[in-house]
Parts: C-alpha cells; sequence; structure tokens
C-alpha cells in the first residue's frame, strides 16, 4: 500500500489523503452519534430503573395506603361499567346535557379491585353546562373520577357552543 501511494503524482496523493479524511471524518461523524444515542438511552434507562427500585422499595408503604384506602370506600357506592355508564346519563340529564355519546366502559381488573372507565362526548353546549357537569362528577369523588377533558369550540361562526369530550373512571371492589 505504501508503494502504491508513493508511486502517486503529488496531486494524486493529496486527492487520495483528501478522500480517506471524508471517509474517516463521515465514520466519525456517525460513531459519535450512535455513541450519543447509545449514552441518552443508557441514562434513560438507568433513570427508568432508579424510579422503579424507588418504588420497588416503597411497596410494603404503597400496598398499606392502598389498603387503607380501600377499606375507606364504601363498595355498595362503588360503580361496574352498566352504573357508571348509567351515572354519567343521569348526571348529564340533569344538568341539561341532550346531545352526548357515551363509549361502552372498559375494565381493567386487578386483584382487589377493577377500574371502570367511559368517555363521554357532549356536542354543542355552553361553558355553564360543562361546569355545571364537572361539579356533579367533583361531588362523587372518590367513587368517580376524571382522568382527561378536552374541550374545544364546537362551531366556528359561535364559538360559545363547546364540544366537550372526558375520560370518566370509576373504583368497583371486588367482593
Amino acid at each position: 500500500m505504501k508503494a502504491f501511494f508513493l508511486s502517486r503524482q503529488t496531486r494524486e496523493k493529496v486527492l487520495l489523503v483528501g478522500l480517506v479524511l471524508v471517509a474517516a471524518l463521515w465514520w466519525l461523524t456517525a460513531a459519535i452519534g450512535r455513541t450519543t444515542t447509545f449514552i441518552r438511552d443508557f441514562k434513560s434507562t438507568s433513570l427508568t430503573l432508579k424510579v422503579q427500585q424507588m418504588t420497588l422499595d416503597a411497596r410494603e408503604s404503597i400496598q398499606a395506603r392502598a389498603n387503607a384506602a380501600i377499606r375507606q370506600l364504601d363498595p355498595s357506592r362503588t360503580y361496574d361499567t352498566v352504573r357508571l355508564q348509567a351515572e354519567l346519563d343521569t348526571i348529564a340529564t340533569a344538568v341539561g346535557i341532550t346531545n352526548k355519546t357515551i363509549s361502552d366502559a372498559r375494565t381493567e381488573k386487578t386483584a382487589q379491585f377493577s377500574v371502570n372507565s367511559a368517555q363521554i362526548t357532549v356536542r354543542n353546549t355552553d361553558y355553564a353546562t360543562v361546569v355545571k357537569f364537572y361539579e356533579e362528577i367533583k361531588k362523587r369523588t372518590p367513587y368517580i373520577g376524571l382522568d382527561q377533558l378536552t374541550i374545544q369550540p364546537s362551531n366556528v361562526a359561535n364559538p360559545t357552543q363547546l364540544t366537550l369530550m372526558l375520560k370518566v373512571s370509576s373504583v368497583e371492589i371486588l367482593r
């Protein structure tokens, strides 16, 4: 390789050295990018592992608080999927909401309780009705809770008419 390089003219040597330098710079840039990605992923994974370890270390405390919270709940006042949908319909009707859609409730089960969630969409309502609806849901805490709330105008021509999308959850104690 050395003999090949030394037998070249000066301009060819300069071009070959330039080509090798460009290739080395290209490889170095890619290697730095991969290293940066690796370090970022390593730090993120390390942080996630620390959080998980802290949660595992606090397991007894978390379990004790969960058991205490469950003991404070009245099982007869918890909502299954059907009762949750019916209660949302009752609340909406009580505050004067007519244009509503309540989705089928979904259930996530654990050993001691189930978390049921449903989505309700209300169209063409005013802000005062939205506030009344929210206040009625708030009265049913901790048995019904608001997970997500999105409010947007229904009509560009009349921005006082709103579309309300809520994700509501309830806890059902398994007996």
